[in-house]
């Protein structure tokens, strides 16, 4: 979801892992771990075992790279995944994180690599708009992120 919805919107960021989020229930994950492994993925079973949301996620290694696959938890991440955008990246048509999504996801993480991130890909239009400020607000960063994207959008 993150650096591949972050190189989708233009700005290339190097990852150790490929986040995904696919809908499927609790039921479903047996049924979504067989055709992983059908398609040559390994299941982290020792990951597995240690994780206490392990219902709402799947980790495996595909020909080397770790994938983390998680289920949506309402109700942001249904929301995600209605607001989602097909854009090209790596090469291939993909569904991503719309852009608004990304920026919120990021500030929310709050890592200085993942504000750096929200900061690269916001754009003066999109740092402004009553849409995105409103979401900041829903998750009780609006004041704080409100100045720091009014501030950004002054100096562009």
């Amino acid at each position: 979801m993150g650096a591949t919805a972050v190189d989708a919107w233009g700005h290339a960021r190097a990852t150790q892992d490929i986040d995904m989020l696919l809908d499927f229930t609790s039921e479903e994950r047996d049924m979504v771990a067989s055709a992983v492994v059908a398609m040559g993925g390994e299941i982290d079973a020792d990951w597995a075992r240690e994780n206490p949301r392990e219902d709402r996620m799947l980790r495996f290694r595909m020909e080397g790279i770790q994938v983390d696959v998680l289920r949506p938890f309402p109700p942001m991440s249904r929301d995600l995944l209605n607001r989602r955008k097909r854009r090209r990246c790596y090469g291939v048509d993909a569904w991503v994180l719309s852009l608004e999504d990304l920026i919120v996801l990021k500030l929310q993480v709050g890592r200085p690599r993942d504000i750096v991130v929200a900061l690269l890909v916001g754009h003066p239009e999109l740092l402004s708009s009553e849409e995105l400020l409103a979401r900041l607000e829903f998750l009780r960063l609006g004041p704080e992120w409100q100045d720091v994207c009014t501030r950004i959008v002054e100096t562009v």
